[in-house]
């Protein structure tokens, strides 16, 4: 281009009026051009490109509701990491499908989200959910309501888990993990939550028994000074019936807290066959 039409007013009004707006074409091509221009037509002006008119926003994280990830390892099953976490092996593949494809063969370096914690038990061959709940002492239904990927049958539990991994929940989720000083167990077994005991102990070494209360007990308490009838089932997580038929001692109804007496032994979780075996105390807490 001649250098008089190069350095026409009108060439170089039009490629600084793109330069100054961030509506137009200009780019790297123009910024050259209009750096020629003012090099060769005794000409200063900015020649930069404008910024855009929207600010490029960061990718947001993927939402994790226990705001706890892995990153998975050579060698690593989602039956490994839900045991060695303390969580369901269906809700870790569940939650995780878009990185997670086969959970017996998972991609070593894959940031996974966490699903909520809560106590597990490894599905061994044969068991069922009637006899899960009977062997660790929880209510019927249970394991069902706990991971609710079983059906109504519980007619794949089996088949499932071969495919997730063998732990599932046996508590609700949510509970805080922290993992314990000692090795863990394998298959730690939950409290029973219905009051009882699976096996007998020994009362508290220096504890008076209460007279009549069954000796078949598996766990006791020791009353102390500010103790009440309802304070020691709701602690002791026993039904009130319960407590006063395996310890007959006590007064029922509102006479209840007046009977008790201090470092006296009651018993708060008899065993499952403790009728079946009438060993009680004959001393007595007068």
């Amino acid at each position: 281009m001649p250098r008089a039409e190069l350095c026409h007013a009108c060439n170089v009004r039009r490629i600084a009026m793109m330069q100054s707006t961030q509506y137009s074409m200009y780019n790297e091509r123009y910024k050259r051009d209009l750096e020629y221009i003012y090099s060769q037509c005794g000409i200063k002006g900015p020649t930069e490109i404008p910024p855009p008119l929207e600010t490029v926003q960061p990718v947001p994280a993927p939402y994790c509701l226990s705001n706890k990830r892995y990153t998975t390892q050579t060698g690593d099953t989602c039956d490994s990491i839900a045991k060695g976490n303390s969580v369901s092996a269906a809700s870790l593949y569940m939650g995780n499908q878009d990185v997670i494809k086969d959970c017996a063969k998972v991609t070593a370096g894959v940031s996974v989200c966490m699903p909520l914690t809560c106590q597990t038990h490894s599905v061994q061959a044969g068991e069922t959910c009637s006899s899960i709940e009977r062997a660790l002492g929880l209510e019927s239904g249970m394991v069902q309501r706990y991971n609710s990927w079983i059906d109504a049958g519980c007619l794949n539990l089996q088949t499932s888990t071969d495919f997730y991994g063998k732990a599932i929940c046996v508590s609700p989720q949510g509970g805080a993990f922290v993992n314990p000083t000692t090795p863990p167990v394998a298959n730690p077994t939950p409290k029973p939550v219905d009051g009882y005991s699976k096996a007998k102990v020994a009362p508290p070494e220096g504890a008076v028994v209460a007279q009549g209360t069954t000796l078949e007990c598996g766990k006791w308490h020791v009353v102390a000074a500010d103790d009440s009838c309802v304070k020691i089932c709701l602690t002791n997580g026993i039904d009130t019936m319960l407590f006063h038929e395996v310890n007959p001692s006590l007064a029922a109804g509102g006479g209840c807290d007046a009977s008790l007496k201090e470092t006296t032994a009651l018993c708060t979780g008899p065993t499952y066959v403790w009728k079946e075996m009438p060993s009680t105390s004959s001393t007595s807490t007068a």
